[in-house]
């Protein structure tokens, strides 16, 4: 037991001692230089005053985007895809680009797809609580009414239509 106080005592001068034996690096002091005077010159500028003369600012006229020919389109499917209704309109003349129309409050997103490139497959919400719907094809600014047509919204069974094409 006398052995280990003798320990514990000698390992605390040691710890005691310790922090005062090491030698501390003192930063050595830089030198420094002083700066140059500043050469604060004046130099006088003239003044001009020219005159104010107008000049036409060109400015970029936006050709308007062609508007896809829907004369004689028509709707020739209203059904189920994937819980969505599916509108699908034939444009004899063709279309191409993507759409955006309404029904009953309800969007729909419409795109031709490549095998029928002269159909535009419009899929939607169902309209809720209504037999008849009004459906409206506007141009993609949506300013001009391209189509429209009253659709009779068909009575959801228990199975939905099979994808296009």
């Amino acid at each position: 037991m006398m052995f280990f106080r003798v320990c514990q005592r000698i390992l605390f001068f040691i710890l005691l001692l310790l922090p005062s034996a090491c030698v501390r690096s003192i930063p050595q002091p830089r030198e420094i230089t002083p700066l140059s005077p500043l050469d604060l010159s004046f130099t006088e500028i003239p003044l001009s005053v020219s005159s104010v003369t107008e000049t036409a600012i060109p400015y970029q006229t936006l050709t308007p985007l062609p508007t896809p020919n829907f004369v004689g389109a028509s709707v020739i499917e209203v059904g189920y895809y994937e819980n969505l209704l599916l509108i699908v309109i034939q444009v004899p003349a063709g279309v191409a680009g993507t759409f955006e129309a309404e029904a009953e409050g309800e969007i729909y997103h419409c795109m031709p797809q490549d095998i029928f490139p002269d159909r535009l497959y419009c899929y939607g919400r169902v309209p809720s609580n209504v037999e008849k719907a009004h459906f409206v094809l506007r141009s993609p600014d949506g300013k001009r009414l391209l189509f429209e047509a009253d659709i009779v919204v068909p009575a959801v069974s228990s199975h939905t239509a099979q994808p296009p094409g």
